[in-house]
């Protein structure tokens, strides 16, 4: 009977090193050690990132980009509203070149909230994903982080970023934010 995950399989201290040909992430998963590797008969290399059987995260061939977004003067209670893309001036959006997923997200205030909360959440095309942080006072930042997949797109996909503050949000016009989105090319 074929094993349909890991066909060959190594013990390094407290790590793995497996083989195989299904996506280590999908159904079941693998069990493994986290910080163990998988090489996919594909030619894909995957790290096992956390505690589940399929907390597995693909290496791309090529390194994840990084697109930063910011706001000057924010204002309290702004419902969402985009954020501008720093490396463009035309646009508050980035077109992407290949297929990917946007797997990470940083998000930094100039000074630390006195009080309210901010939320800043990833869009595709426009529609708002998965990935998002919520800052409350009395932080300054905040990060989060996903499996590839969950927020995938395809070439020519527009990325971009929104800001929502509530009502008690401060220091309100003197605050900045640049949100820093970490990209997985497919």
């Amino acid at each position: 009977m074929a094993r349909p995950f890991a066909s060959i399989s190594y013990r390094l201290g407290t790590v793995d090193l497996l083989t195989g040909a299904a996506d280590p992430s999908a159904g079941g998963g693998v069990v493994a050690a986290i910080g163990s590797g998988y090489f996919r008969t594909t030619g894909e290399l995957w790290i096992k990132t956390g505690a589940g059987n399929t907390a597995w995260t693909k290496l791309g061939g090529i390194a994840p980009v990084l697109e930063v977004f910011a706001q000057l003067d924010i204002p309290a209670n702004q419902a969402a509203t985009a954020l501008s893309a720093s490396i463009s001036q035309l646009f508050d959006t980035i077109q992407q070149i290949r297929a990917g997923s946007v797997i990470g997200m940083n998000v930094r205030f100039s000074a630390a909230l006195a009080a309210g909360n901010a939320t800043v959440r990833l869009t595709v095309n426009g529609v708002p994903g998965t990935l998002q942080v919520a800052v409350a006072a009395p932080n300054q930042s905040g990060r989060a982080t996903q499996a590839s997949g969950v927020d995938a797109f395809v070439a020519g996909d527009l990325i971009g970023a929104t800001l929502a503050t509530d009502a008690g949000f401060l220091p309100a016009t003197t605050n900045d934010v640049e949100v820093t989105l970490e990209i997985q090319a497919a």
